[in-house]
């Protein structure tokens, strides 16, 4: 038999005794476990020592813990409600579950950080649980992670604003960054004057006198916000749209360039005896899109290669990428930093 300690460790608890444990005829592996002495009789919402008010609906209460291999794992403990001078009567908490969760912190961590990389179905098939209860547990989890939201309002200088798409594209969400620390401080579903009006909202005078700069595209129900708000900020595009413009700009160069090949071959020399050489241009101006969209570090010699020969043969698209070179160095030292 594991001993207790051992048990500890495997559940990765803390503040808990174990008392008991079984293995039930379906290879379930049920705890049985109750909080020590200095964790007992606490409120559930803020973890202040309470009064005992009564045993609550009574019996014991069940918590799914990370699975062992293939058993399904439970603690299990006797729970009564507590008056909290703040909160009056609620739930007593336990150490290793969040209030009103019947997950333990483990788990509830392990299909947060899945649901990063999966989808909620996939989740649940590969947890074990129902699909509408990964909601919740993301909820749960931001509220502990983000418990003072209005901490991420102070100091703001630079901001920036974008709007994202998903669920392909038929729904929208406005994200609002800061610039001086990377991080997403506000982000709400929809996108436009409204939601971001939203945002501005939330900032007290002084917070609005602070912003200095607001990057964006080229929206204008950016400038009217700005406009609207803080007088004293200036407007300037992002890197990425201006990366994404002259990228699109190049690409649409070389498409004139790949069709003007076509109706006008570069070989109208004599035609010769013997098999003719076929004209190759347009299909080559085609196929260096990707040569035209990299870095000229990072290129490869058969895409150096490719370059040399659109110098060569369209003198108006190496134009084009030369100024497209130019737009991405600039770009580059305007960045904030």
């Amino acid at each position: 038999m594991l001993t207790k300690k051992i048990l500890k460790s495997i559940l990765n608890v803390k503040h808990t005794a174990i008392d008991d444990m079984k293995i039930l005829l379906d290879g379930t592996i049920v705890i049985k476990a109750h909080p020590t002495k200095d964790e007992q009789c606490r409120c559930g919402i803020c973890g202040r020592k309470s009064v005992h008010y009564d045993n609550g609906r009574g019996g014991t209460r069940s918590w799914r813990a990370c699975d062992w291999n293939t058993h399904k794992v439970y603690i299990v403990a006797d729970i009564h409600r507590v008056m909290c001078p703040k909160h009056g009567v609620v739930t007593v908490s336990v150490p290793w579950a969040r209030h009103k969760s019947r997950f333990t912190k483990e788990f509830e961590e392990l299909a947060t950080w899945l649901s990063l990389s999966c989808t909620k179905t996939a989740v649940a098939s590969l947890l074990r649980i129902s699909w509408n209860t990964i909601g919740p547990i993301i909820s749960r989890m931001r509220a502990e992670l983000d418990a003072n939201p209005a901490a991420h309002f102070v100091g703001l200088v630079r901001i920036g604003v974008d709007e994202t798409s998903y669920k392909k594209g038929h729904k929208y969400i406005t994200v609002v960054i800061n610039h001086d620390t990377g991080k997403v401080i506000w982000a709400h579903e929809g996108h436009g004057k409204t939601i971001f009006t939203k945002f501005f909202k939330l900032l007290s005078k002084e917070q609005l006198a602070n912003i200095q700069l607001v990057s964006g595209d080229g929206a204008k129900w950016i400038q009217a916000c700005i406009n609207d708000f803080c007088l004293v900020a200036k407007r300037c595009i992002d890197p990425f749209h201006v990366v994404q413009w002259a990228t699109e700009a190049l690409d649409e160069v070389r498409r004139l360039a790949w069709r003007d090949a076509l109706r006008n071959p570069a070989d109208k020399t004599p035609k010769k005896r013997g098999r003719p050489k076929k004209d190759t241009t347009a299909k080559d101006l085609k196929g260096s899109r990707f040569a035209l969209g990299k870095a000229p570090e990072h290129l490869t010699k058969k895409q150096q290669a490719q370059l040399e020969f659109i110098a060569k043969a369209d003198k108006r698209l190496y134009r084009a990428y030369l100024r497209w070179i130019y737009n991405l160095s600039a770009t580059a030292l305007r960045q904030p930093n």
